[in-house]
């Protein structure tokens, strides 16, 4: 399970507990788990991998691009890259937590 504020650079403000929202996903190569602040809801948008980030450079190997759905904007995350253990040249080292041995203990 990864943190997907501390993989994104942001610093939480307050811990995550046990009941933390969890978004399993599978990207081309890798499959995991992250923990989230909320969720406000789901959707199934159109992506289209031409749509680039305004001054994409390859600097942030995160972020796939862009898709649209109606008046919203939504940034594109890589799984690949959001789950690997691996960070990127130049990037912090990705903050991976073991939540269910914490669920274990507090239920024996």
């Amino acid at each position: 399970m990864i943190d997907l504020a501390a993989r994104l650079g942001r610093v939480r403000r307050t811990p995550f507990s046990v009941d933390a929202p969890l978004l399993i996903c599978q990207g081309r190569q890798r499959r995991g788990a992250l923990i989230l602040d909320a969720v406000s809801g789901l959707r199934e948008v159109s992506f289209d991998p031409a749509a680039t980030l305004p001054g994409a450079d390859g600097r942030n190997p995160l972020f796939r691009g862009l898709a649209h759905d109606g008046a919203l904007t939504l940034l594109m995350l890589d799984l690949d890259q959001v789950l690997s253990l691996d960070p990127a040249p130049g990037r912090r080292a990705v903050e991976a937590f073991v939540i269910a041995e914490e669920r274990h203990a507090g239920h024996e």
